[in-house]
Parts: C-alpha cells; structure tokens; sequence
C-alpha cells in the first residue's frame, strides 16, 4: 500500500475512532457544572457518562452483523446520524431527564464508530502494518484525550457546558461527512447472506467460544473500566473537594497524554524484547502498584492535587501498555469476521467501562478512595485472566 493510502486510511480511522472518545472526555470538566445547572446531586449527572458508554458497548452488537451484510460505510453513516441526534437532545435538554435520554442516543450511535474503526483498520492493513499503523492511531487518539478535556475545560469556564455540546454536535456532523465524501467502502467480504441469523449466531458463537480472544477482551474490559472510573470521578474529587477550576482540571489532562505518549513510545521497542504478552504483565502490574499508591497516600496526607493525581498518571501509564498489544493478539487471525470481532471486543471493552462507572457513580463516599479500589480491581482482575485464561508460558511473544 502506499504512503499516501496508509496515511489517508489512518486519516478516516482517526476521524471515526476519536468520536466515541471526545463524547465523554469534553465534557466531564462540566459534570459538576451540569449537577448545578440541572439541580441535580453529582452522581446523576455522572450516570450520564455511564448510560452513554452502556448504550454504546450493546449496540456494538448489532452495527458488527450489519456492517457484515451492507458495509461498513452504510452502517457508519446511520450510526453517526443517530448519535448527531443525541448530541441535539443533550444541547437542549431543560431537565436531567431529556439530557440521559440524549446520553444514551448518542451512544447508541457512536457505538458504530466504536465497532468498526477496528473493522476498517483490520480491512485496510495486516501484520506489522496493523501494528504499526494502530500505533500511528494511537499515539493521535492520545491527543484527543488531552485535547478533549482541555477544550472541554476552557469552554465550560468562559461559557457553559451546553457548549460542550454544540462543539460535540458539530464533530458529529463533520465526522458523518467525512465518511460520506471521503471513506470508500473498505470490507470485502460483506454480503447479505451475513445477515442471516444463524450466520450471525454462529460467528457470535465462534467468538464467545475462543478463549484467548475472550481473554484478551476480559483484560480490555477490567482496563477500560478503571480507566472510566478516573473519568467519572477524576473532576468531581479534584473540582469539587480540592477546589481547582475546570479549566485548570483540563489542563492537568496535558501530563496525562504525556505519559501515555511516553507509555507507547517504550512499548513499540520493548515488545521487541520481551513480547506482547509479558508487556501485558508489566501494564497491568504498574496499575495494581498506582492503585496501592493511591490508597497509601489517601491514609498519610490530606487530600491534595498530587495526592490525587500522581497515582492516576501512574495508573494511565500502565493501562496504554495494554490497548495495544491486547488488540493485537485478539484480532489477528480474525480478519474475515473482522466486523464481527471488533463489536464483540468493543462490546466487551466499553461495558467494561460502563459497569464501573455505575459502581463508582453509586459510591456515596466523596473521596479518591473509591478510585483506588477500582485500579486495584482492574489489575487483578487483569492479571488473573491473563494468567488463567491463555495457556502459553510467559515468555511468548505473541
């Protein structure tokens, strides 16, 4: 492929994965700001982090099969129109109600972007070029998250957060157009007969059934889900209990993307040396040690901007090692049911992240410590399925 092609395709991939992502990160800096402007506690305008990435980990499940038998650019396109309608529902919602209906559209249409930006890398690119171009993509999503809540943090200090939701809304509506104008179909193996429903119960079957993917995906699913409960209640601790501005909190998310550029520029050499999977090990050992942190310093120092954040950035550091190298060995040899694959495993990783996030926005304590206990989970967890659920030695290499 050449140049020019690898770098338009990462272009469109680029495009379509950021949206799911930049629809929770701009806006939690306004979490506190939505509570008040609502008339709400915290924890329901939480929630509504939590019902959009629920909405978006099961319709996964159902643009997989359909991208399967019209293609992906069809289903894109149907996906990002409902998510655009959801983003409309949340700028104008007058009360809690109309903005977690608006929540759970919009992830209800993102989940197709979140399904099938994998599909389309897996359709467009294979071994070492896989790899390499999801290294590109990530370290460019990497960007996103910075940006997003930084943006996000700005807006919602000079205006409010229903711009958030304006600036989400024309994402939307530009994303939406860059697939219509610019994606050409990538999938070469849809067709209707996919969308017959022992096809797709026999593939889905197929899937749940392979361990090592199952495993890989459990291990993504416990990532994610210490990840969001960061998300969810990063702003509320450092916004609300130690008392620094939105804007400042979007600021602090720059040391965050630092350290997961950091973070994937070791994994690309040290996965040379010891493998995919032993890379595993070490990300998923930091994130137990950042949630030790955490709690540690939660019982010496009063609550503080670094007592808080340092363990994050160290949690974060770790998690990137595992994005990657799951991902890889996860979808390898599944490139004919790619759409297939890249549901289920996006199914899995967001509701990973929406289990956690309704756990932790039902935790009444308001303190980091809830956090804390969600790393420590996400890295046992981890290391346990890792350990028990793929039946080579360590040292492989993937």
């Amino acid at each position: 492929m050449k140049q020019a092609s690898v770098g338009f395709s990462i272009f469109i991939i680029l495009v379509i994965g950021v949206l799911s992502q930049i629809s929770t990160d701009l806006y939690t800096p306004s979490l506190p700001a939505i509570a008040h402007g609502l008339n709400v506690d915290v924890n329901l305008a939480q929630m509504s982090v939590s019902l959009f990435i629920l909405s978006q980990a099961f319709t996964q499940l159902f643009y997989g099969p359909l991208s399967e038998g019209v293609g992906r650019r069809i289903t894109l396109l149907f996906g990002i129109a409902i998510a655009g309608v959801g983003s409309l529902l949340c700028l104008f919602a007058k009360n809690i109600d109309m903005l977690l209906l608006g929540r759970v559209i919009q992830g209800a249409g993102a989940g197709a972007c979140t399904a099938l930006f994998r599909s389309i890398a897996r359709d467009r690119f294979s071994g070492e070029q896989l790899s390499g171009a999801m290294a590109i993509a990530s370290n460019f999503v990497v960007l996103s998250i910075v940006a997003a809540p930084f943006v996000g943090g700005i807006i919602q200090q000079f205006l409010d957060w229903r711009a958030v939701f304006f600036i989400l809304t024309l994402y939307t509506v530009f994303t939406w157009c860059v697939v219509k104008f610019l994606y050409k179909e990538t999938s070469q193996h849809h067709h209707k007969d996919r969308l017959k429903l022992n096809f797709i119960l026999q593939t889905y079957r197929s899937l749940f059934g392979n361990r090592h993917f199952i495993a890989y995906s459990l291990c993504v699913f416990l990532t994610m889900g210490g990840m969001i409960s960061w998300i969810v209640s990063g702003p509320v601790v450092l916004i609300k209990l130690v008392g620094i501005s939105p804007a400042e909190f979007g600021t602090l998310t720059v040391f965050i993307g630092a350290m997961m550029l950091l973070a994937n520029f070791i994994n690309v050499r040290i996965i040379k040396k010891i493998g995919m999977k032993n890379t595993i090990y070490m990300g998923l050992s930091i994130m137990l040690i950042s949630g030790l942190l955490m709690m540690g310093l939660k019982f010496i120092f009063p609550i503080g901007i670094m007592v808080v954040f340092i363990p994050a950035l160290v949690f974060v550091f770790g998690a990137t090692f595992i994005w990657p190298n799951t991902f890889a060995l996860a979808f390898g040899p599944l490139g004919e049911i790619a759409g297939y694959a890249g549901s289920v495993y996006g199914f899995i990783q967001v509701l990973g992240g929406a289990v956690f996030g309704m756990v932790i926005s039902h935790i009444s304590e308001q303190s980091q410590l809830p956090v804390a206990w969600m790393f420590v989970a996400s890295a046992v967890g981890g290391l346990l399925v890792i350990r028990l659920m793929t039946s080579e030695p360590a040292i492989c290499r993937g």
